[in-house]
C-alpha cells in the first residue's frame, strides 16, 4: 500500500523574484570577498572573526524581523550557494559558523521545512530488504574531483545486489562518465525548481543520502536542511562540515587528533582512504606527451608546478614562492588560471610582493588545461607545491601517478591532510613539513638534485602510490558502513 505522494508547498509563482529584508540581509553574508592571498595566518584568523561576528550580526537582525516579513521570503533564493562554501579556504576550523548559517536558514524556512518533514513521517517503510541509497551532486555528471572521488564507490555498489543505487546530478551527462552509471537504479536530473527537486526525493523513500559536496550548491544545501531520509552523509567533495548532515565519513589517515573539534556531523573514521580513486594514464597517453618547449618553456628549467585552483592559496604562498625564486634561478613556478574573480587579485598581490629583479617574469599562468595537458606537465616538473591552507587531494594523486613529489606543508583540518595521509599510506614522511622555511628548502633541494636521483625518486614514488589507487578496502568500508548506519550501529 502506496502513501500519498508528497507535494511541496509552491510558496512561488512564475512572477520575478521579488527581494525582501531577509534576502538582502543574507545576500550580504554573500559579497564577503574570500580570496586571502594578501593575508597570512594571523590576518587571516583576523579577516575570519570579523566575519563570524558580521554573520552573527545579520542572524539577530533576520530573528528580530516581524514574522510576516519572514514568510514572504522567496524559496528561490535558496538556489544561491548556501553561503559556506567560502569559508572553508580559511584554515580554520568552520564548525561554529557552520551552525549559525545554517541555523539562519532553518529560521527562515522553518514552516516549510517543518512541513515537508511531517509529510516525510506518513510514508509506509519498504519491505525491500535492499538498501535504497541516493548521492546527490550537480558535479557527478562531469569529469569533476568530485566525480573522481565517489565515482567508483558508486559504481560498485550499484552493482551490488543489496543495494538500490540512484544519482541525482545535472543532465545531460558528459560520454566519460555515463559508462559508470550503467547499473544504478535512477538517475535523476536536477531541475531550477527546488519544489520539484524536494518531491522527487521525498517521494523516493530513500534510507540514506549521501552528499559528496554539501554547501557547493544551493539545491543540495536545502535538501540537507529537510529530513528527506533517516540518514543523511557528508563526505569529501567539499571537505569541510556542513551544519546540516548527519554523518562525515571521513579516513584514520587524514584527520588530526582534535578533529571532533570541526564537526557538526558524527564524524565516521574509515581505515582506507575512503576513495576507490581510479588512475588516469594509459601507456599511449605517456607515449603521446609532449616535450617542454611544448608548453613554450625553456629546455633547462627548473618546473614547481603549482596547478591546484588559486582560491587555495594563503599569503603562505606568495612567500613560497618568493623564496624558491630567489634560491633558484633556473626556477619557474606553474599557476593555473581560474577566471577573473579570483586571477586578478592574486597577480595584483604577486606584483606587490615580488619584483622583476626577484624572479617575477619566472611566475607563469597557464591556460586551464584538460587532466591528460595536466599530466604531461606533472612528468616535465621536479617538484609539485601543494597550496597552504587548503590543500589537494586530486593533484597530489595525478603527481603521484606520474611519480612527481608533492611537498606538503598540513593544517589542522582535513582539506589540508590528504597529502599527509597518503604519504602515510605509502609510508613515506620526507616530503611532510612544519614550516614555509622548510618547505622552501626541500622545494628548492629536490629541483636541483641530480637528475639520476630525481629518476630514482620518481620510480620510488610510482612503486609505492600504487596502494592509493583502486582501493578495494574503501568499497568494502562504505558497504559495511551503510549497513550498519542503517541498523543504528552509530546512534
Amino acid at each position: 500500500m502506496e502513501s500519498t505522494k508528497i507535494q511541496i508547498p509552491a510558496q512561488t509563482n512564475d512572477k520575478p523574484f521579488q527581494e525582501n529584508e531577509v534576502s538582502r540581509l543574507l545576500t550580504e553574508i554573500h559579497k564577503y570577498n574570500h580570496c586571502n592571498y594578501d593575508l597570512d595566518y594571523q590576518g587571516r584568523m583576523n579577516k575570519f572573526w570579523k566575519l563570524r561576528e558580521a554573520v552573527q550580526e545579520i542572524a539577530r537582525k533576520i530573528r528580530n524581523l516581524p514574522s510576516e516579513e519572514i514568510e514572504k521570503t522567496d524559496i528561490r533564493l535558496l538556489n544561491t550557494q548556501l553561503p559556506l562554501f567560502p569559508w572553508a579556504y580559511y584554515g580554520f576550523s568552520i564548525k561554529e559558523v557552520a551552525e549559525d548559517i545554517v541555523g539562519i536558514y532553518k529560521f527562515v524556512f522553518a514552516n516549510l521545512i517543518n512541513e515537508i518533514n511531517s509529510s516525510r513521517k506518513h510514508f509506509i517503510v519498504s519491505n525491500d530488504a535492499r538498501l535504497k541509497i541516493l548521492f546527490v551532486s550537480e558535479r557527478l555528471n562531469r569529469f569533476s574531483s568530485v566525480f573522481r572521488d565517489r565515482s567508483q564507490i558508486i559504481k560498485e555498489l550499484s552493482e551490488d545486489a543489496n543495494f538500490i543505487v540512484d544519482v541525482m546530478t545535472n543532465c545531460p551527462l558528459d560520454d566519460v562518465v555515463r559508462p559508470t552509471y550503467s547499473k544504478i537504479n535512477s538517475l535523476i536530473p536536477f531541475t531550477p525548481d527546488l519544489r520539484k527537486n524536494i518531491e522527487v526525493v521525498a517521494n523516493g523513500r530513500y534510507d540514506i543520502i549521501v552528499y559528496p559536496d554539501l554547501h557547493m550548491d544551493g539545491r543540495t544545501s536545502f535538501m540537507s536542511l529537510c529530513r528527506l531520509a533517516p540518514i543523511s552523509i557528508n563526505t569529501f567533495g567539499h571537505s569541510d562540515t556542513s551544519g546540516s548532515a548527519d554523518y562525515f565519513i571521513s579516513s584514520e589517515l587524514y584527520e588530526p587528533p582534535s578533529y571532533e573539534q570541526n564537526y557538526t556531523e558524527k564524524v565516521i573514521l574509515l581505515k582506507s582512504l575512503n576513495t576507490k580513486y581510479s588512475r588516469l594514464l594509459t601507456e599511449e597517453h605517456r607515449k603521446s606527451f609532449k616535450p617542454i618547449d611544448h608548453f613554450y618553456l625553456p629546455k633547462n628549467a627548473n618546473l614547481y608546478l603549482c596547478c591546484a585552483s588559486p582560491f587555495k592559496f594563503g599569503f603562505e604562498m606568495i612567500e613560497i614562492f618568493k623564496g624558491i625564486l630567489e634560491r633558484d634561478e633556473k626556477a619557474i613556478i606553474i599557476l593555473t588560471e581560474l577566471d577573473s574573480k579570483y586571477d586578478v587579485p592574486l597577480w595584483q598581490t604577486i606584483e606587490k610582493n615580488i619584483s622583476e629583479s626577484q624572479g617575477l617574469n619566472r611566475i607563469r599562468f597557464n591556460k586551464r588545461l584538460t587532466p591528460l595537458q595536466l599530466m604531461n606537465l606533472n612528468y616535465l616538473g621536479k617538484v609539485c607545491l601543494e597550496p597552504v591552507p587548503f590543500g589537494s587531494l586530486n593533484t597530489t594523486l595525478e603527481c603521484f601517478e606520474a611519480g612527481l613529489p608533492v611537498v606538503s606543508l598540513p593544517g589542522s583540518k582535513i582539506n589540508n591532510r590528504f597529502t599527509l595521509g597518503f604519504y602515510k599510506k605509502m609510508g613515506i614522511s620526507e616530503y611532510v613539513v612544519s614550516c614555509v622555511a622548510d618547505y622552501i628548502d626541500l622545494a628548492v633541494r629536490l629541483a636541483n638534485e641530480p637528475e639520476e636521483s630525481h629518476l630514482a625518486r620518481r620510480k620510488e614514488l610510482v612503486e609505492k602510490s600504487q596502494v592509493l589507487f583502486d582501493e578495494v578496502e574503501s568499497v568494502n568500508e562504505w558497504k559495511q558502513l551503510l549497513r550498519d548506519l542503517h541498523k543504528g550501529k552509530y546512534l
